[in-house]
């Protein structure tokens, strides 16, 4: 999400985040654009007929999936998110048209998508976060760093086949990459899904990302980033990401999927990938 209406604040850097990772699942994966839905500007209607509602559990995802021979389900959402001060465990991701007065109405809540997700009839699932959790506006705007409020941003219960990887711990803030106008968390995300986390001393090698090797590349990346200071954040030693994978299908990631191809682990894609989300922010 990038443009909110009711008073939210822009997502400065969303629309950068979704075209970059756009590259790197068509660019680098071998993912057909036909395959991809790309929700820009998502109203909760949106959200519900993708991710699935109470009247059709599996939304849009389940229908894609072949269930004769059942597929690999990555997914990316860019956006703000908001916590009830006196619930830790009402945890909501924010389309366009929510309002904070509202949360129950107008926002999309996050334990709705983990439970969805276990019923679309993939094989496996992953599902990147690159989102604040913010207690009111004045903490979306600017947001905190202090471990003030354990927020329960992660499946209440394991479900089967999901990883969930997300950008920010507690109070803290996402951190942006002042080099391409992205996320830091999605850079070293991308990084790694197009091939560093298979590499030494990390990774094996096999041309294949587990999602063990996928986190430990992308938290040790970020944190080291942040602590240098080489990003816009005033709590860089806080950084972290919160990761869980519920089930051992779950646990591997082949890259060229499509093509059937081994990753390239040069410099060259990674660029490409970078240029373009810089290309999108400056267009913007």
């Amino acid at each position: 999400m990038h443009t909110y209406l009711s008073g939210l604040p822009t997502n400065q850097y969303g629309a950068s985040d979704a075209d970059a990772v756009t590259a790197l699942l068509t660019e680098q994966l071998g993912y057909r654009k036909e395959n991809i839905i790309d929700l820009r500007d998502a109203s909760l209607a949106d959200f519900e007929r993708v991710f699935g509602s109470d009247e059709n559990p599996g939304g849009e995802i389940a229908g894609r999936i072949d269930k004769k021979g059942p597929g690999d389900v990555f997914i990316y959402v860019a956006s703000h998110g908001m916590v009830k001060e006196d619930d830790a465990e009402a945890v909501y991701l924010l389309p366009v048209n929510a309002k904070l007065e509202e949360l129950d109405k107008t926002a999309y809540a996050l334990q709705e998508p983990y439970d969805n997700l276990g019923k679309t009839g993939a094989r496996t699932t992953m599902l990147m976060l690159e989102a604040n959790f913010a207690k009111n506006l004045d903490e979306l705007i600017d947001p905190p760093n202090l471990p003030e409020l354990e927020v329960e941003a992660m499946p209440a219960t394991p479900v089967a086949g999901l990883a969930v990887f997300k950008a920010s711990d507690r109070d803290q803030r996402t951190i942006q990459d002042p080099e391409y106008g992205i996320g830091l968390f999605t850079r070293y995300l991308i990084e790694g899904l197009a091939g560093r986390a298979d590499e030494a001393p990390i990774g094996n090698g096999d041309k294949r990302i587990d999602t063990v090797e996928l986190y430990v590349y992308t938290s040790d990346m970020v944190r080291t980033a942040a602590r240098s200071g080489s990003s816009r954040s005033r709590c860089c030693p806080r950084s972290t990401i919160s990761w869980s994978a519920t089930s051992p299908r779950a646990s591997r990631y082949s890259s060229g999927r499509a093509t059937r191809k081994p990753m390239t682990l040069s410099r060259e894609p990674l660029g490409k990938l970078m240029r373009a989300a810089a290309r999108a922010k400056s267009a913007s």
